[in-house]
């Protein structure tokens, strides 16, 4: 095995071990639209032919299952944690209360929750059901930065 391989294989299990702890902590999940379930399958997909393409050692193969992996629980830690808002977008972790400058809570057939601050304005999408569990979070966590749209 060479050097690099044993990095990217360190680097996956890490980042793996890194998702699930994030995973562990979501107070509410985010939810995902049909039509992302499909993508995020494909882009699956297409990494399981690349692997099967590409792979010439038992090495390539761990490596791309650790990647496919990566990306699964990347996919899983979104949602709401005591911290603030984990985003699949933010590969370091989580949007940190104090980080956040103003919360838009629109309501519709699900939740929308956009974010702004010194980041990328980020939205998630939760069930509806979840509405007062995660009303209770934000004014608990951050008040005065809400704005509720019901469209």
């Amino acid at each position: 095995m060479k050097i690099e391989e044993i990095l990217l294989i360190l680097f996956f299990s890490e980042m793996i071990v890194r998702y699930l702890k994030v995973k562990k902590e979501l107070i509410i999940t985010t939810s995902t639209s049909n039509i992302e379930k499909i993508i995020f399958l494909l882009i699956i997909s297409f990494f399981i032919v690349m692997i099967y393409i590409a792979a010439k050692t038992l090495t390539h193969y761990l490596i791309g299952a650790l990647a496919i992996i990566m990306l699964i629980t990347l996919w899983i830690k979104s949602g709401i944690t005591k911290e603030g808002f984990s985003s699949m977008k933010r590969w370091v972790g989580v949007i940190k209360w104090n980080e956040i400058s103003g919360i838009r809570v629109s309501i519709k057939k699900k939740i929308k929750i956009t974010l702004t601050g010194k980041f990328i304005e980020e939205t998630f999408s939760f069930e509806k059901e979840d509405y007062n569990r995660i009303m209770e979070i934000i004014k608990e966590k951050s008040p005065g930065k809400t704005e509720v749209v019901f469209l």
